[in-house]
């Protein structure tokens, strides 16, 4: 699904997540932010298409790594979601760990030739 989501984006919107995908795959520290949110709207342009961590509550909640949408965040903060579990990313592997392969969406990314593009 998320291959479709890509293919089906605009050509001038590639090198933006391009380059966000290298920057995330060298980052080192967190927290890590979805390279492929559009920063200036906070919008995903996949949406339709998320992988499955982003349909879990955001990319991939697990609080004491950092690895959580800053909506999320906000939204717990102010209340209007107040029944968010944290730290679902280990059990969502597990029941993933079960259909097949995994792979980080850094490597993932890697491999498709329309990054190129």
């Amino acid at each position: 699904m998320l291959r479709a989501g890509l293919a089906a984006l605009a050509p001038e919107q590639r090198p933006a997540i391009r380059q966000r995908m290298v920057d995330l795959a060298a980052q080192s520290c967190r927290p890590f932010v979805c390279p492929l949110l559009e920063p200036s709207t906070g919008a995903c342009p996949v949406y339709l298409q998320r992988p499955v961590a982003c349909r879990s509550y955001g990319f991939y909640v697990q609080r004491d790594r950092g690895l959580y949408c800053r909506d999320i965040e906000s939204r717990v903060a102010d209340g209007s979601l107040a029944d968010v579990v944290w730290g679902n990313h280990d059990a969502i592997d597990r029941q993933l760990g079960e259909l097949g392969e995994s792979r980080p969406l850094t490597e993932w990314f890697a491999d498709w030739a329309w990054l190129e593009s």
